[in-house]
């Protein structure tokens, strides 16, 4: 890690302290970064110590992840280096303290605020907490002030101090020396976070989060001095840091991480220790998915509270079965505490009822009235395993409340500072499995031992399924009439557009597995019910098992890809909004708090927002940064985009397909976000069937008939400029398209490479598939309609692709909800598929399909039932 000198350079900070837990750290923080950010600055943040929650309040405010100071568990040099590396490009870093200021091990001062100051020169605002004191609160600051020195304390704000008494308190404590940054009168009780046994509840809990901060940073605005923190800010002493070092693998290894609403405690640190040291991270939901991926050579099982879904996660079979069969397997894997009681036969849930769990470990675990274990600690190994050797120290952090039956004896737990000692833990040489939690950059050993065990695993599984591959390979190969499994570009910009589309074309399939597709429709005919009762959603099952080319239909890993762009025309005034609501929407998805997540979580979908070419730099860690370009131009000026971009942009949505297929996804929804994206959909649809833009150009999200008017005329003006119908599918696409369009194009183009099934949902994604049929028309049979858009051009391209959707629902939400919506229904389907018993299982005679007479359908079917079967069922007429 940290070794030769490197230089210095300037990263303004401060540090938020309280007099003590409770005196309102995390809300005064998250306020004043709130209330920074919508002044236009850019922020990052830290939290002192080993707190997990505390940092996801950050993260919502900043809309990025952020991470942890802990001067237990690192030296100088790795504390600096860890500030200046996720602030030196923000003008303000803050950092928020832990419990009383001066607070550490015992009564020492390693791992307080304090301490975290002193050692990396950060001047520190002392939050004094006023609740039931007058002057009383002055005399505490200037105990604060001169306990022990260098203080590092340079400013003060008085929290829940009534306006009246601030005045006076104000002078007194610039007498002592110290500057005030004002004041937070006491709140009303809808504006506090709310806790829980761990401490607040997670920020993701809150729904009202944003609207909590933003009134507490409408306070703050009031009462704080911003500016003069700005500026103190500033004064922090330039960081010297030094040069970093890390061994990569030589083949990089992919890590599962568990991360969803049951196992949210994760560092970022711990993360980025692993990408930087070559792992490939893949994250996965023990609650959602059917499993953590099968070309894994690493897991970790985080903490957080499974306790609370104890029965959600019991549900989820499949995930339980493979979690134990891959660590049974040798698959290295850490576990820790939530992760911990996961691996257990059962575990007691918040109501008291046992739930059945992986099973990995013996025993229950069960809730308890107090925390069991609380603080650092300092674990001993008691034999070699995956941490560490006999002798070694490992450095962890403990805190539940559920204890186990099997708590295990691996290490020796030693308490510092203290005398207490007991053994804990379960650990071998590819687990490691307990209550504590683990901090990679202070426990670099354990850290690269987990990577390494994760490297020869990767080798092993290699090896052992080397012939197993080169066979599955050689039969897909066949079975697709060669299309290349990988493909993707390494050298985009030496293909011209001819050149990309014949490449393109050389990756087709045949087509749809027609034995498979005969199967299932056999299948449906035999189940006891009206033949072709289910109508579409019969017909979409047949086509998904002609697509995968298997007749046991299995959607259940599904994801939409939500592809995010800014579009040049919007300068010609064809929307209600400017391009910055793109970036505002793409946040929020990002996020999980937009109309296509409220619907994908109801549905069990993932949601995969990708920033392709949004114009406006934002970041977020569930924002696929992906970007080809900045938007793209106004095409009544030039071209949208370049040959380059228009190939790279296609070649990332099939790129997107293949990782989808690598991690398990069965079926993807295809969704966008781009203000003026109707436009150039409109524009595309004009363009490849010859339509006028009064046929095909609508109101999208709301125009008047001025703005109805002024679109037309866009559109109609780029169909007289450009001659499209002497121009490739293609080359329409980059001179009227747009990146998110490009690139759902490819996603539909991945579809039928990789073999998954992929849903169009409304216009704008009916524009890009047809982009795609044109450029490729094998993808045409790979194609799922979902529901037909209100928008004018939806019925001729939905006729043009030969697609019948299933919804009709006059739907313009956008985002990929049409497609969405579909899902729910083919479960449904596809439980009758699988789970109804057929004609000849129940004894009745199938139903013969005869030419319509014109009667009422089904009518003229004949069914002969054998008296001597019991069963009935209700869907026979």
């Amino acid at each position: 890690m940290p070794g030769a000198l490197e230089g210095e350079e300037p990263v303004p900070r401060i540090l938020i302290a309280g007099t003590g837990s409770g005196a309102g750290k995390t809300s005064i923080t998250c306020g004043i970064l709130n209330s920074l950010i919508r002044r236009g600055h850019s922020a990052a943040a830290f939290k002192c110590g080993p707190d997990y929650i505390d940092t996801m309040f950050h993260s919502r405010v900043l809309g990025v992840s952020t991470g942890n100071l802990d001067s237990f568990f690192t030296d100088r040099d790795k504390l600096l280096h860890l500030i200046w590396k996720n602030g030196k490009e923000k003008e303000i870093s803050i950092v928020e303290g832990v419990m009383g200021y001066y607070d550490g091990i015992g009564f020492t001062d390693q791992g307080s605020s304090r301490d975290i100051a002193q050692l990396t020169d950060t001047p520190v605002v002392l939050l004094v907490n006023c609740g039931g004191m007058g002057c009383s609160v002055l005399a505490v600051l200037k105990g604060f002030l001169e306990f022990r020195q260098p203080s590092m304390i340079r400013g003060v704000i008085f929290n829940r101090m009534p306006e009246s008494l601030y005045p006076e308190a104000k002078r007194v404590a610039e007498e002592m020396g110290i500057c005030v940054f004002g004041y937070v009168p006491r709140q009303k009780q809808e504006l506090l976070f709310q806790s829980r046994h761990l401490g607040l509840v997670t920020a993701r809990e809150i729904d009202n989060f944003k609207e909590i901060v933003d009134r507490f940073s409408d306070q703050l605005e009031r009462t704080i001095d911003l500016d003069g923190l700005m500026t103190l800010a500033k004064s922090a002493p330039p960081i010297v840091r030094k040069a970093v070092s890390g061994e990569h693998m030589a083949e990089p290894v992919r890590i599962a991480v568990a991360k969803d609403e049951a196992f949210c405690f994760l560092y970022r640190d711990n993360l980025d220790y692993l990408q930087e040291h070559g792992c490939e991270i893949v994250y996965f939901s023990p609650l959602k998915d059917s499993g953590p991926g099968e070309d894994i050579d690493g897991l970790i099982l985080s903490g957080g509270y499974p306790e609370l879904y104890a029965e959600k996660l019991a549900h989820n079979e499949a995930m339980r079965r493979q979690i134990r069969r891959k660590i049974e397997n040798g698959l290295p894997c850490i576990a820790e505490c939530g992760g911990f009681l996961y691996l257990h036969e059962e575990l007691e849930g918040e109501d008291g009822t046992y739930h059945s769990m992986a099973g990995v470990l013996k025993g229950r675990c069960y809730k308890t009235e107090h925390l069991q274990r609380f603080g650092y600690l300092e674990l001993k190994p008691e034999a070699d395993c995956l941490l560490g050797e006999t002798g070694d120290t490992i450095k962890a952090h403990s805190f539940h409340y559920w204890d186990s039956e099997h708590k295990g004896s691996a290490f020796l737990a030693v308490k510092p500072g203290s005398r207490r000692q007991w053994q804990e833990g379960i650990s071998s040489d590819t687990l490691y499995a307990g209550f504590p939690h683990l901090y990679f950059f202070g426990n670099e050993k354990a850290a690269d031992r987990f990577i390494a065990k994760a490297g020869e695993y990767h080798r092993e599984r290699a090896q052992r399924h080397g012939e197993q591959k080169e066979h599955a390979v050689e039969a897909e190969e066949q079975k697709t009439c060669g299309w290349e499994r990988r493909i993707g570009m390494e050298n985009i910009p030496e293909f011209t557009r001819e050149q990309y589309t014949a490449y393109l074309a050389g990756q087709m399939p045949c087509g749809i597995d027609e034995a498979a597709a005969g199967r299932a429709a056999d299948r449906w005919d035999s189940i006891a019910k009206p033949l072709k009762g289910l109508g579409r959603l019969e017909e979409l099952v047949i086509q998904i098992a002609g697509i995968t080319g298997d007749e046991n239909v299995r959607i259940g890993k599904r994801a939409v890809i939500v592809m995010c762009a800014d579009n040049g025309i919007v300068e010609e005034g064809v929307t209600q909004t400017d391009s910055e609501v793109t970036a505002v929407v793409s946040l929020n998805i990002a996020k999980g708090t937009a109309s296509i997540n409220r619907m994908s979580d109801r549905a069990g979908i993932d949601v995969i927002p990708v920033d392709i070419g949004i114009a406006r730099g934002i970041t977020h860690p569930n924002l696929r940064a992906m970007k080809v370009a900045d938007g793209t131009r106004n095409f009544l000026k030039g071209p949208a985009m370049s040959e380059e971009e228009v190939c790279r942009a296609v070649d990332t949505g099939i790129r997107l397909v293949r990782e989808c297929r690598e991690q398990g996804y069965e079926l993807l929804a295809t969704g966008e976000m781009g203000i003026g994206n109707t436009t150039t959909s409109s524009a595309l649809i004009a363009a490849y069937l010859g339509l006028s833009a009064k046929d095909t150009v609508g109101r999208g999200a709301g125009l008047d008939d001025e703005g109805l008017a002024r679109k037309r005329g866009v559109i109609a003006r780029a169909l007289e400029t450009y001659p499209v119908e002497r121009m490739s599918p293609l080359e329409i696409l980059q001179t009227l398209g747009g990146l998110d369009l490009a690139g759902m194009a490819g996603i539909f183009i991945g579809g039928a490479v990789y073999r998954i099934p992929v849903i169009v949902d409304g216009l704008i994604s009916a524009a890009a598939a047809l982009a795609a049929v044109r450029i490729c028309p094998q993808v045409r049979p790979f194609l799922l309609a979902s529901h037909l858009s209100r928008e004018p051009a939806a019925e001729p391209v939905m006729r043009e692709l030969g697609l019948s959707p299933v919804i009709d629902g006059h739907l313009a939400l956008g985002e990929g909800t049409g497609a969405v919506l579909l899902v729910p229904m083919l479960d449904m389907a596809l439980e009758v598929y699988r789970e109804n018993d057929s004609f000849s299982e129940i004894g009745i005679e199938a139903y013969q399909e005869y030419e319509d007479s014109g009667e009422n359908g089904n009518e003229n079917t004949k069914v002969n039932i054998d008296i001597s079967k019991k069963e009935c069922i209700g869907d026979i007429r």
